[in-house]
């Protein structure tokens, strides 16, 4: 008896120290970003991190609002030309469906000095 009830405890314990993974609300998010604009690369999203095909590595990141139709993030990366750590905000909405451009589901991104246009393609 008593070692069931150590061994409760213990578990309650370590489920209580688990890290909760989150997880975005809207999957669609996971799928890679093609550009549309010019000013950005290819570029996948996980809840922690922001990953692209440029030079830039991947940023480390907190995840600020998760809904539907729009991700915000604050990311830190280590600046090379000033050689300190900068904070970045990154807005991601998914927009309406373009007629013009089958198959694509339009992604808008907010970031300071600007926006650029994604594409998360259908029928993958």
């Amino acid at each position: 008896m008593k070692y069931s009830f150590l061994i409760a405890v213990c578990g309650l314990f370590l489920m209580s120290c688990r890290v909760r993974e989150e997880r975005f609300v809207n999957p669609i998010f996971y799928n890679t970003l093609y550009p549309i604009s010019k000013t950005v690369s290819e570029t996948r999203l996980t809840p922690t991190k922001i990953y692209t095909d440029s030079a830039i590595p991947e940023e480390d990141c907190r995840l600020l609002k998760n809904t539907e139709r729009v991700l915000e993030f604050s990311c830190e990366y280590d600046n090379p030309l000033s050689g300190h750590f900068s904070d970045v905000f990154y807005r991601y909405v998914l927009e309406e469906e373009d007629p013009l451009r089958k198959n694509c589901l339009p992604v808008r991104l907010e970031m300071h000095g600007g926006e650029a246009w994604f594409c998360i393609r259908q029928n993958q």
